[in-house]
C-alpha cells in the first residue's frame, strides 16, 4: 500500500464521503499525465522537486495543514501550473477562509481542465464552485449623507465608483470600511460579515464644525518694557553748550577790550590825557573806541553768566523724563547794567 493511499484512508474519519472521493480523483490525476513532469523520469531536477512538493502538499491537505500545503503548491505553480495544481490551491484557500480567491482559482481550474481535457478535475471542480458561490458573503456600499464624492475603501483597498451600490463578494470575518471627503469628518466602520449573508453599509459623513467667532476681539497682552531696555540715553549737553557760549563771550570780550585799549592810546596821542580839546578828525576814533567798549562790556557779562549757568546746570542735572523738556535762556542786561570801563571824551 502506497503512502498516498494510507494517508487518504486515514483522512476518511475527518472528511465526508464526497470530499474523499474528490480528493481521490485529483490525487489519482496528479499521479498521471497531468502532474508536473511525473513521466519525465527525473530528467529535470526542478520538475522532480516540484513533484515531491506536490505529493507532500497533498499529504498536508489530508492532515489539515492547509497553510503549509498552500505554500508548497504555490512553489510548484512557479515551476509548472496544471489543472490539478490550480484545483488544490483553490481547495487550500477555501479551507483558510479565503473564499473570494478560492472562487477565482476554482474557475481557472475548471477552464484549464476543459482546455487540457482533464476530466478528473472537471468532475470535482463543478460541485465545489456551486457550493462556494452560495457561501461567499456580499457587501453592498451605499452613498448616504454628504458622501456623494467621498473616497471609500475596504480594508485599505479603494472601491471604484462602478462597485457602489452593487453586491461585492468578500471573505467572511471582520473588515474595516473607511470614507473621507474634504470638509467632512473621516468615517471608519468595523464590520463582521458571516458566510451566506449580505451586508449593506451606508456611508454618512458629518461636516467639520466651523470655529465659533469670539464675542470680543482678543486683546494682546501689554508687557511693560524692561528697566534697562531701549537705547542708552543721549548725553546731557546743555551745560556744555551754555558754558561754551560763556567761554566764547569772555574771549570776545577780551578781544574788544584790546581794541578799545588801542583806540584809547590813539585818542591820548591826539587829544592829550585830559581830552579837553580833541580835533574833529579824532571823532571817528572816539566812536570806534566807544563801540569797542560797549561790545566788550556786553560780551563780558554774557560770558560770566554763561559760565555760571553752565556750572549750575552741570552740577544740578537730573535725567529728564520722556515727557518733560528743559529750556534755558540767557538774556544779558544792557551795557548800563553790566560792569565795565567807561569811555569818556569831549569834542
Amino acid at each position: 500500500m502506497t503512502v498516498h493511499t494510507m494517508s487518504i484512508m486515514r483522512s476518511i474519519d475527518r472528511m465526508g464521503a464526497c470530499r474523499v472521493l474528490a480528493t481521490l480523483a485529483v490525487v489519482a490525476a496528479s499521479l498521471g499525465h497531468g502532474a508536473p513532469s511525473l513521466a519525465a523520469g527525473g530528467a529535470d531536477s526542478a520538475l522532480n522537486k516540484a513533484r515531491e512538493q506536490f505529493q507532500r502538499a497533498i499529504s498536508l491537505e489530508t492532515a489539515g495543514d492547509w497553510t503549509t500545503a498552500l505554500s508548497l503548491l504555490r512553489e510548484v505553480s512557479n515551476v509548472k501550473m496544471t489543472p490539478q495544481v490550480r484545483y488544490n490551491i483553490a481547495l487550500c484557500e477555501e479551507h483558510l477562509g479565503q473564499l473570494v480567491a478560492a472562487l477565482g482559482d476554482y474557475e481557472l481550474a475548471a477552464a484549464d481542465a476543459r482546455d487540457a481535457k482533464a476530466q478528473d478535475v472537471s468532475a470535482v471542480v463543478g460541485p465545489r464552485l456551486d457550493s462556494l458561490r452560495e457561501r461567499i458573503p456580499k457587501l453592498v456600499i451605499l452613498r448616504g449623507r454628504n458622501a456623494a464624492v467621498a473616497s471609500i475603501s475596504v480594508d485599505g483597498v479603494a472601491i471604484g465608483a462602478s462597485m457602489i451600490g452593487k453586491e461585492m463578494p468578500i471573505n467572511p470575518g471582520p473588515h474595516t470600511v473607511e470614507a473621507k471627503a474634504s470638509g467632512f469628518k473621516p468615517m471608519s466602520l468595523s464590520i463582521d460579515i458571516a458566510e451566506k449573508s449580505k451586508k449593506p453599509v451606508e456611508i454618512n459623513l458629518d461636516p467639520i464644525p466651523a470655529a465659533a467667532p469670539s464675542s470680543t476681539p482678543p486683546v494682546a497682552p501689554v508687557t511693560p518694557p524692561a528697566a534697562d531696555s531701549g537705547p542708552p540715553p543721549k548725553p546731557y549737553v546743555l551745560p556744555f553748550v551754555v558754558g561754551g557760549v560763556g567761554v566764547a563771550s569772555l574771549i570776545a570780550s577780551g578781544v574788544f577790550y584790546g581794541l578799545r585799549a588801542g583806540t584809547t592810546s590813539d585818542l591820548d596821542a591826539v587829544c592829550g590825557p585830559s581830552r579837553d580839546a580833541c580835533p574833529a578828525s579824532a571823532e571817528d576814533t572816539y566812536n570806534k573806541g566807544k563801540t569797542y567798549n560797549t561790545v566788550a562790556n556786553v560780551t563780558l557779562a554774557v560770558g560770566a553768566v554763561g559760565i555760571a549757568a553752565g556750572a549750575v546746570l552741570y552740577f544740578t542735572h537730573k535725567k529728564p523724563s520722556s515727557t518733560s523738556q528743559s529750556a534755558f535762556g540767557v538774556a544779558p542786561g544792557g551795557p548800563a547794567a553790566t560792569p565795565g570801563a567807561t569811555f569818556i571824551g569831549r569834542f
